[in-house]
């Protein structure tokens, strides 16, 4: 496609020496640099314009393999030339250009075209303004009024634009609009190719769907065919589908790859859930989509009940499975936990933690190797707890309920644990008053059954080989009120977060 190019066609420079009447035709010139007269019906001078002559009638005028034809021309002396009056430049393969007015300065290698509007067809672009300008050297065609252009299935209108043959590029800025068949783009300024259609942002930029489904906002960035696009910079660009969507700094995002750099948050189109951190991936592999959010990564999901807030270093979510690691704190309501390790299977609402796992809830302290919660619409419905397990409720600084063994599991009734069983090497401390003096049962059974209330050990069943005793607190010894293993570990903090829910930019 030749695009703006061909407007070259339009340089004249009228070469002849005509006394008034018509003049003769001559083919028209596709190898020289001159203006030949193809035919006018008179050549005058006017003495009162010295330094021109007047073509008037039917004139047509030819340059390389352009041809022109008007109402009337001037010719001046300087070799400036100016068409007037249903003027009309063609050109092969289907280039046209319509105006009122055309002029042309051979010297500078410069061509204006006016009317209303002055319009212009080469293949499947067109363009129509007030004006349009061209550099015959550069091959450069621009605009300085709002003008509409129209490239195969999309149609563009901007304040100002510039075109170069060479790369087919279109450069548009000021209130740039482009409505396409799949797409509506606002812009500040952009790049569009004329020919296969990408878009290179310049400026701040909106691309909406026609369907209402996608939106893509960004300060600078490309939308290609085969390379998606890429956007950002000193804004924050988005791209959303209702109310999901990911905002970063910078997005690449394409069929199969989608990616996120600087202050990502993805939001759920429930606007139920969002995840925030420095680099967000996300690939299709095979039919699923996997996720990676790295850098301090936080996932928000807020529920009925209590927000859930999760931290690590980096959260990865595939087939509805989430994983966090390392560095894993989290909070739910009053509730706290770390780990080294996350697996969270959201569809069956089952959170296991690895690596070193603890919880802090309703004033007790829980660890073990690895701990499993499974849920009920968002609140904690079972508990089970694997190998060096400890539970422990501190009392004041001396002491401590605590609970121990080789495997726990644990029935919570509305929201709080109700029920425990320990099995394996079972042993409990759990402190009472009596008549105003603290005393401690001191209990080891290979299967402890437990019942609470408010947290605080209600009643204890031993099933098999029982062994335990009363101790008065002031008669025992450190070692008596402790169970060997146990640890009063500090509760985490939460990293701060944005507050809930997200103010999400338009």
């Amino acid at each position: 496609m030749r695009g703006f190019s061909s407007i070259v066609a339009l340089g004249f420079g009228v070469l002849f020496a005509g006394l008034p009447g018509a003049a003769r035709a001559v083919a028209p010139d596709s190898t020289g640099h001159r203006v030949r007269i193809v035919q006018a019906e008179a050549i005058l001078r006017d003495p009162s314009i010295p330094g021109a002559q007047r073509l008037v009638g039917n004139v047509v005028l030819a340059h390389r393999d352009a041809t022109l034809k008007c109402d009337s021309a001037w010719r001046y002396d300087d070799g400036r030339f100016r068409a007037m009056g249903k003027v009309q430049a063609l050109r092969p393969q289907g280039w046209s250009l319509a105006a009122e007015e055309l002029t042309w300065n051979p010297e500078a290698e410069l061509l204006l075209a006016a009317g209303t509007p002055a319009h212009l067809i080469d293949g499947e672009l067109s363009a129509s303004g007030p004006e349009l300008w061209y550099n015959w050297a550069e091959e450069v065609a621009w605009f300085r009024q709002r003008t509409t252009l129209v490239m195969e299935d999309r149609v563009a209108t901007a304040d100002r634009g510039r075109f170069e043959s060479a790369s087919e590029w279109l450069v548009l800025g000021g209130g740039v609009e482009v409505e396409g068949a799949e797409e509506r783009v606002a812009s500040d300024s952009l790049k569009v190719h004329a020919r296969e259609g990408d878009l290179e942002f310049l400026g701040t930029s909106r691309v909406d769907q026609s369907d209402g489904q996608w939106a893509v906002r960004c300060e600078r960035g490309v939308i290609s065919e085969s390379g998606g696009w890429v956007g950002g910079h000193l804004l924050r660009a988005w791209v959303r589908r209702g109310g999901e969507g990911v905002w970063a700094d910078s997005l690449a995002w394409t069929d199969d790859v989608r990616e996120a750099w600087g202050h990502v948050e993805a939001l759920d189109t429930a606007l139920t859930q969002v995840v925030r951190g420095r680099h967000l991936r996300q690939e299709r592999v095979d039919s699923a989509w996997v996720s990676r959010v790295v850098g301090e990564a936080r996932l928000i999901q807020a529920n009925e009940g209590d927000t859930l807030v999760l931290v690590a270093d980096e959260l990865v979510e595939v087939g509805g499975q989430l994983r966090a690691f390392p560095n894993v704190v989290f909070r739910q309501g009053e509730a706290l936990g770390m780990c080294g390790a996350l697996i969270w299977s959201e569809e069956v609402d089952h959170l296991r933690m690895l690596q070193d796992p603890r919880l802090w809830f309703e004033g007790q302290i829980l660890s073990a190797d690895t701990l499993d919660l499974h849920l009920s619409e968002g609140s904690p419905d079972r508990l089970y707890g694997e190998g060096h397990v400890h539970l422990t409720r501190v009392i004041n600084d001396s002491c401590a309920d605590q609970i121990s063994g080789r495997t726990l599991t644990g029935q919570f009734r509305d929201g709080a644990l109700d029920r425990l069983l320990v099995e394996g090497n079972g042993e409990a401390i759990y402190f009472v008053d009596d008549d105003a003096e603290l005393q401690f049962n001191r209990a080891a059974c290979s299967r402890l059954r437990i019942r609470l209330e408010d947290g605080r050990v209600k009643e204890i069943a031993l099933l098999d080989a029982p062994n335990g005793r009363f101790l008065a607190l002031n008669a025992s010894l450190p070692t008596d009120r402790w169970l060997e293993g146990t640890v009063l570990h500090e509760a985490p903090s939460i990293p701060g977060t944005a507050p809930w829910p997200p103010e999400l930019p338009r």
